[in-house]
């Protein structure tokens, strides 16, 4: 059935700031890096688990509705997810309105 939306992605990328050092050390840095500054650019933090064993931070941007997931493995691989709500083609434009991450 064609319901006329389409799927939006927005892509992110992770800078590491210590590429050579302690894995799980540098996977903290990164997603407290990524907590702050997702709070100053006026994201909500849906999910924030630091604590745990396998890290998850998940906010929204309410300007667009994206959610972005940063999450953590077992081995300390880092990766990101993003989702949109659906959107009529002509609602997507060739530019988005989000702030550059750090990097």
């Amino acid at each position: 059935m064609d319901t006329g939306l389409v799927d939006v992605e927005v892509n992110y990328t992770v800078g590491l700031p210590d590429p050579e050092g302690d894995i799980f050390a540098r996977n903290t840095a990164v997603f407290k890096r990524r907590n702050r500054w997702s709070v100053d650019n006026d994201y909500r933090i849906i999910t924030r688990k630091f604590d745990h064993r396998f890290r998850v931070l998940r906010i929204h941007d309410p300007r667009d509705g994206f959610t972005l997931s940063l999450k953590e493995g077992k081995i300390g691989n880092l990766w990101l997810t993003c989702s949109a709500p659906a959107a009529r083609p002509s609602d997507v434009t060739s530019e988005a309105s989000v702030p550059t991450a750090p990097r």
